[in-house]
Parts: C-alpha cells; structure tokens; sequence
C-alpha cells in the first residue's frame, strides 16, 4: 500500500524560501531602480520549471562565483512571488493580486513554461474578474495571439458573439489581429449584428491597416474612395483578402450592395464579384455559388432562417411589396429561445413559470403529419396573471406556415371573427428553397383588441378568444395531454390538432 504525504512534502519545501539557506540562485525581477532580488535554489528551478532547467543550464544564465544570476525585467515583484511559491510548495494563491496582476501572471506562467498555473490563472481570471476582461476585451485579444490561452480566447470571442459593441465599438477594434478577427467573422453563431455593418467594420479594418493607404495622413481618403487609383484597391485588396470571404454577403440588402459594397468591386477576386452580381441580379441564395450560407440566426428545431425573416417583417408591420422586396436572410430581431416543449415538458403550469409575464413573445407549434406545417401567434404585450389582454396586443398576430405550391391569391381566405383581413400578407419563400413555403398571417381586427390574447395559466395559451389556442381541449385522443394540442376556428385554420412540439421566443430589436 503506497501512502502519500503532498501536504508535509509541500510545506517543508516552502520552508526554503522563508529560511533561504544554500541558495545558489539571484533572481533580479523588475526593472531597475525598482528590481527586487529573490533567493532561489537551482535544483529546485531546474526541477519544477523546464525554463529555468534550460536557462540554468546554458551560457543564458551568468554566474558570479558559485551564484547564478539571472534577471527577468519583463515580470512584476508581486506575480513572481505567485510564481515562486508555486514552483517550491505546488500552491497557488491568487486572491490578493488585481485581475490585471493575474493577466500578467498568464503570460509569465505560458513564457516560463509553467503550465498548471497558467491554465489555473485563466480559469481564475474568467470565474472572479469576468468584468474586468470584458472592459478590456479588446486589449487581451491582441495580447493573447502570441499564448495559446485557449480558454480565454474561447471565453472572449463567446462574449463578443453575444454583445459585438464590446469588440466592434472599441477604438482599439483596428488593432485587432487578422486571425482573431478571422476566428470571430467565421462563427455561424455571430448574428447580432446585420451583416452589412459586419462589412463596414472589416472594410474600415482594412483601410486603416493598409499601409500604402496612408489614412493617417489622409483621413479624408476613407470617404472619398471615388478618388482612389489602382494601386489604392490593390493594396487595400491585399490586406483584406483572408477576411473578405467570411462575410455573408447572402443577407446584404440589394440597396446597401449597391451604394456601401459596389464601389470597392475592384478588391473583390474575380470569382466572387462574379457570384455577387449572380446572387443580387436574381435576388436569391444559390449553394452553386461561393457565397456563404446565412447566418444561424434562431435556436430552434421548427424555425428556419425563412420563417425568422418573415416574422420579423410582419412583427415591422410590413406591407406584402416591402416583406417581398426585402432579403429573406435579414433578421432586424434578436429570438432567445425561452422554452422546448420537447425538452421542458409539456406542462403549460411549468411554461408559465418559465415566461412569466414577459412582454414580446412567439409561439411556434410543430403540427405532426410530417408536411411541416407550423402555427403560431405573436404577443407583444406579454400574458398577465388575470387573464385580460393589455390593449397594446392590437398589434398581435396569428400564422401558419406549410410548405406547398399553392398561389398567393388562394391564402387570403382567412375568417374575420376575431380578424381584421384588411392587412392578411401572404408570401412565398426563396427561390433556393426545395419546396415554396405559404406563408399566412391574420392580424388583429381592432374593435377585438380585448380579447387579443388570453391564458390559463394551468391549461392553455390562446390567442383572439379561441382563434388559435395551444393546450385546454376536452376530451382528447387517449394517449396525449391536453397541452399537446392546438385547436382553432379560423377558415383555413380550422381543427383540432395533435402536435408534436411547440417553443416559445423572446424577441428584442437588433440594435
């Protein structure tokens, strides 16, 4: 039986740097006048630390007498005595250093091959002081390319995916390495921003990091590119050709390509103007080009980038010529995901608990069948607790989506009982989609605005009285609950149907 004694074995070993006896090591750290001397024992250095065995074994390292001296001007007193505590007894103690200091510490333990601790002061650094990264993002993100800080990288680029103003509306954005910025624009996840001033950012990164462009001198320059010569696009197009091809040009707006993107064509490569012109001459998504996909712009298992784009058009109450004409991988809304019935329950008890009262919201319900049929209402005001509708829901809405080749002219056929027909919109998918997606919405009819949206909080969530409620069917088909149904009475609509899962959306305008 082996036993181990870790704790006694550390606590005796840290002993020789309180008592400091046959040490054989100076080590000058700081920079001067300010250096501080800290006694050390090679045989320990060599031992614990792979830098110090090869600094020690090498010319690197100058001997006075018997004694090594070896000075690191690059590290702070009071990180080294992290480091050197560690090194002698395996403990790390970080509580009395500043988030800068344990920064620092970072990057001492990766140069010093240290790394235990530089791994643990990441993990120190994220857990205690994620206030401080987030205020100095920018800074840490440009230090961090020469360490593979993976954690912090990781932790950093999640946060900027979640809240681009922390990066993108920093001065020090141009600063930004090529690959960082590569590693953040590549993410299919990084959609809360619209993609044209995705653009606009990374064409300003390239106009500032383009030498020959010589912005300094001429910031006028930037806005005048009608003046700029061949030489100008060339080396402009140097500079930003591993980033050019990140950018979803797919959800770019005809109008911005044309006034914002057009006038820089000539650092394009060929190939991809040529995909471009394709892409906005047809107005339509084609994976026959090389132009990236849209965005993941919704977690959902029922929506697709098609339906967020449409909802959010008739969320700006659109008219059918503006949702026609806008591009269908545009998303001015943010939808966080509040719930999955296939993940948490069915219970429309639990649901409420989980929604509360909260303003601004979608349902979307899966009808079973597989034809992809999907219904659902928007809720802007948000469900109170006695069941009366906030006169602000006369801007609610209830729809359908199935797939199909039906023509626009037979989808306005919707029933005015709680509904106002006079604003129906009814449009088709793009043109990439396998099969036309019908699209269908009734808006409220204002003389019923007080009936806009109601629920029970233990049974079901409805919309118009009973035009379109998920949930509180009597005497259901044997083997599902009550709140696996949808049932409405709306032309077109009408039925009762099982479903097999609905979720539930937060939205907030994409600023």
């Amino acid at each position: 039986m082996k036993t181990e004694f870790l704790v006694t074995l550390s606590k005796d070993f840290s002993q020789l740097l309180t008592q400091a006896y046959d040490y054989d090591v100076d080590l000058g750290i700081g920079e001067e006048p300010h250096m501080k001397i800290f006694k050390a024992h090679s045989i320990i250095l060599r031992a614990r630390c792979s830098y110090f065995k090869a600094a020690l074994s090498t010319e690197w390292t100058k001997k006075d007498g018997e004694m090594f001296v070896f000075k690191k001007p690059n590290i702070s007193h009071n990180v080294f005595d992290v480091i050197l505590k560690y090194i002698y007894s395996g403990k790390a103690s970080l509580e009395q250093l500043k988030a800068s200091e344990i920064w620092d510490l970072i990057i001492a333990s990766d140069e010093l091959l240290l790394h235990e601790l530089f791994e643990h002061a990441q993990e120190y650094l994220i857990c205690e002081h994620s206030t401080w990264i987030l205020s100095n993002i920018s800074s840490i993100l440009q230090k961090i390319v020469n360490h593979s800080c993976q954690k912090l990288q990781s932790y950093c680029i999640h946060a900027i995916v979640k809240n681009p103003n922390l990066l993108f509306s920093s001065e020090e954005f141009i600063n930004i390495e090529e690959g960082m910025l590569i590693n953040i624009l590549e993410r299919d996840d990084f959609n809360r921003m619209h993609e044209i001033d995705v653009w606009s950012f990374v064409l300003n990164w390239g106009i500032v990091n383009t030498m020959e462009l010589k912005v300094d001198d001429d910031m006028d320059k930037v806005d005048n590119v009608e003046n700029w010569n061949e030489s100008d696009f060339k080396a402009l197009s140097k500079t930003i050709k591993k980033l050019i091809c990140h950018i979803r040009f797919s959800e770019i707006s005809s109008d911005d390509f044309n006034s914002k993107i057009k006038p820089y064509a000539k650092i394009f490569p060929h190939s991809l103007w040529d995909d471009l012109q394709t892409h906005f001459n047809s107005k339509c998504y084609s994976k026959s080009t090389s132009l990236l996909p849209p965005r993941r712009r919704i977690s959902s298992e029922i929506l697709s980038n098609e339906h967020v784009s449409t909802l959010a058009n008739w969320i700006e109450n659109a008219s059918v010529e503006q949702t026609s004409n806008t591009s269908p991988n545009v998303f001015p809304y943010i939808f966080r995901l509040l719930y999955r019935a296939t993940r948490d329950g069915f219970d429309l008890e639990h649901l409420h608990k989980r929604i509360g009262s909260q303003p601004d919201i979608i349902v979307v319900a899966k009808v079973s069948g597989g034809n992809g049929e999907i219904v659902g209402g928007y809720n802007p005001a948000g469900w109170d607790k006695r069941g009366y509708a906030n006169p602000e829901t006369r801007k609610s809405f209830i729809f359908s989506f199935k797939s199909g080749s039906e023509s626009s002219n037979n989808m306005n056929n919707i029933s005015r009982n709680r509904i106002d027909n006079s604003d129906n919109i009814a449009i088709n998918a793009p043109e990439q989609s396998k099969s036309k997606i019908i699209s269908k919405i009734s808006r409220i009819n204002p003389e019923m605005a007080d009936r806009v949206v109601f629920d029970s909080r233990v049974s079901h969530i409805c919309f118009g009285g009973s035009d379109l409620r998920i949930g509180g069917i009597l005497n259901p088909k044997s083997g599902y609950t009550r709140s696996q149904y949808y049932e409405t009475k709306i032309r077109d609509f009408q039925g009762l149907f099982h479903i097999d899962d609905y979720e539930i959306f937060s939205i907030s305008k994409l600023s």
